[in-house]
C-alpha cells in the first residue's frame, strides 16, 4: 500500500512509499489448469504518480502472482501494458518480460492525447481468457497544455462503493511505521527511510518502491473495477512461458468455419530469422512460442495448400480488443495540483529541447572505432567540458 510525507525542501516533493505486501488469508484462485475456468494469475499495479503532462513517461510497478502460494513459479513471462480511455480505447501500450513475478517499467504517454481522465492497466496474455474484469487499473489524469479540448467520454459515471478499490491505506499505517531521519532536505542530501512493523504479526514484505514526486501528484492508493459485466470463460489463450506469442483462427467458407488439424506454417524475416509450423486445434485455434526477441520483427504467415474455398488467417490482436467501461468523473485540477503541472509542463517542453536527438553513448563508441582515419591518437569527449 502507499504511504507518503512531505518534505519542506524548496521545491517540496512528496516521497511516496509503496508496500505490495503478502496479505494473511487474502486468497485467489489456485487452479494453474486454464481449461478449469478459474482465474489464476493476478496483477498488483501501482503507478509513481496520478496526473502526469503528454510527453512523460508513467513509471510503474506490477507484482503477478498465481495462485494462494505466492512462491509458485509463475507460468506467463510477458505483461501486457496500456493506457486507455474510459470506454477501453487504446491510446499506447507495451509488453514487459517478467522477472521474479515484477516488473519494473516505464510507458511514454503521446504528445497528441487530449487532457483527461485516462487509465493504466496491465495484465497476462492468461488472463484475457477472463476478460478485462480480470485486469489491474490505475486510474490517472493526463495534461495536454497544448490543447484546450478536454477528453469527452459516453460514460460518465461516477465511482460506487462497489466499483471503488479497495483502500486500505489506513490499515497499513497502523502495521506499519514509516519515517525520514530529517524533515528538510537541500540538493544532494541523503535521504533515509526508516520501515518497521509497529506489532506482531505483520505480513511479510514482498517489495518496496520508492517515487520522488511533485507535491500533490502522488499515486492514489485506488485500484478501479470496471462497470463491465465479467466476460464469460474462453480457453483461447495460453500462458506465455519464454516470450511473446502469436494466436489466431484458421477458417474457411462464407461462413467461417473452424478448420482443425490444419498445419500454419510461422517465418520470422531478418535478423533472428525462424521457421516455425503448428496444428490448428479442434476449434480452428492456434498457437506460437515465439523466441524472447525484443523490438520489432517482420513475420510471414501462410496455412498450408487446400482445395477449401475463402480460406482466412485469423490473427489476435496482441492487446485486448474487448470493450471495457470504467467510471469516468469529471476532469479537474485543485489549486496545488494546478502549480504543480505548471511547473511539470514546464520541465517537458525545457527536457523537449535540451534532451532530444542525443546519441547514445555506445553508438559513439562504435562509430569511433572504425573511423576512416584509423586509429586515433587520443580521444577527448567534448560533453565533459565547460
Amino acid at each position: 500500500m502507499i504511504f507518503g510525507f512531505n518534505t519542506m525542501i524548496k521545491n517540496k516533493l512528496l516521497f511516496v512509499l509503496i508496500l505490495l505486501m503478502i496479505v494473511a488469508g487474502q486468497s485467489v484462485a489456485s487452479d494453474r489448469n486454464i481449461l478449469t475456468g478459474e482465474v489464476a494469475e493476478k496483477v498488483a499495479l501501482i503507478t509513481d504518480r496520478s496526473v502526469y503532462i503528454t510527453g512523460e513517461q508513467i513509471q510503474f510497478f506490477a507484482s503477478i502472482s498465481d495462485g494462494e502460494d505466492q512462491n509458485k513459479p509463475l507460468l506467463s513471462q510477458i505483461l501486457y501494458c496500456e493506457i486507455i480511455t474510459p470506454e477501453g480505447t487504446k491510446v499506447t501500450g507495451s509488453k514487459f518480460l517478467i522477472n521474479k513475478s515484477m516488473v519494473n517499467g516505464c510507458v511514454e504517454i503521446p504528445d497528441n492525447i487530449l487532457t483527461g481522465t485516462y487509465y493504466f492497466r496491465a495484465y497476462t496474455k492468461m488472463m484475457r481468457n477472463y476478460g478485462p474484469t480480470s485486469y489491474g487499473y490505475m486510474q490517472i489524469r493526463i495534461v495536454n497544455p497544448g490543447k484546450a479540448e478536454i477528453l469527452s467520454s459516453e460514460n460518465n459515471l461516477n465511482e460506487t462503493s462497489e466499483q471503488k478499490l479497495r483502500t486500505e491505506t489506513d490499515k497499513w499505517k497502523e502495521m506499519l511505521l514509516v519515517s525520514a531521519d530529517k524533515t528538510v532536505y537541500h540538493p544532494h542530501d541523503t535521504v533515509s527511510l526508516f520501515v518497521q512493523p509497529m506489532k506482531a504479526g505483520v505480513p511479510g514484505i514482498k517489495s518496496l518502491c520508492l517515487s520522488v514526486v511533485p507535491e500533490s501528484v502522488g499515486s492514489s492508493a485506488e485500484n478501479i473495477f470496471p462497470f463491465t459485466v465479467q466476460s464469460a470463460y474462453k480457453p483461447d489463450y495460453y500462458a506465455e512461458t519464454r516470450g511473446p506469442s502469436l494466436t489466431g483462427k484458421l477458417t474457411a467458407g462464407p461462413s467461417s468455419t473452424p478448420l482443425a488439424g490444419k498445419k500454419v506454417n510461422l517465418s520470422i524475416i531478418g535478423k533472428g530469422r525462424d521457421f516455425m509450423a503448428v496444428r490448428t486445434d479442434s476449434s480452428g485455434r492456434f498457437f506460437f512460442a515465439l523466441p524472447d526477441y525484443s523490438g520489432s520483427r517482420d513475420l510471414f504467415v501462410c496455412a498450408e495448400k487446400t482445395e477449401l474455398q475463402n480460406v482466412k488467417i485469423w490473427v489476435d490482436n496482441d492487446f485486448c480488443t474487448v470493450p471495457v467501461h470504467l467510471p469516468s468523473p469529471a476532469f479537474k485540477l485543485s489549486e496545488k495540483e494546478r502549480k504543480a503541472v505548471l511547473n511539470m509542463s514546464l520541465n517537458v517542453q525545457v527536457s523537449s529541447r535540451f534532451y532530444a536527438d542525443t546519441l547514445p553513448e555506445k553508438q559513439i563508441a562504435k562509430n569511433e572505432e572504425f573511423a576512416f582515419y584509423g586509429e586515433p591518437s587520443a580521444i577527448i569527449y567534448l560533453d565533459q567540458y565547460i
